[in-house]
């Protein structure tokens, strides 16, 4: 089933985890999976060209949490080293431990508004495709 994913494949793979997991009014993405972070970024860079500096990645972690630890492993997870330039790093009151080992990773986009433009029209045009005759 999965051989080799073709550009339009990886597009609406990426389009469809937006869908999921990112914002409604600016170019936002954030979850706790690194999986799931690694396959939208790796898109994002792949399929829809955007260079590494014009993501800003913020990480929000408990105070129980390594904040070291944490950015290192997000910037493996990423691609982007977020050691060496200024990261946003929200620390949550209380403790949280297990599922959340290295917080959530929090994606933006500098300047994407027509991208975001450009995934909510193919939105449309699948939730289009998908009605009824």
């Amino acid at each position: 089933l999965v051989n080799r994913l073709t550009k339009k494949e990886l597009s609406l793979i990426g389009i469809s985890l937006y869908w999921a997991e990112g914002a409604k009014r600016d170019f936002t993405f954030s979850n706790t999976d690194p999986r799931m972070v690694k396959v939208f970024i790796t898109i994002l860079k792949s399929t829809f060209y955007i260079p590494n500096d014009d993501f800003k990645i913020s990480i929000r972690i408990y105070e129980d949490l390594n904040r070291k630890e944490c950015l290192n492993y997000w910037s493996k997870i990423t691609g982007v080293n977020l050691t060496s330039r200024k990261t946003s790093v929200d620390v949550l009151k209380g403790f949280k431990k297990g599922k959340l080992k290295y917080g959530m990773c929090r994606i933006r986009v500098r300047k994407s508004g027509l991208l975001l433009k450009k995934f909510f029209a193919i939105i449309d045009k699948v939730v289009e495709k998908m009605k009824p005759s």
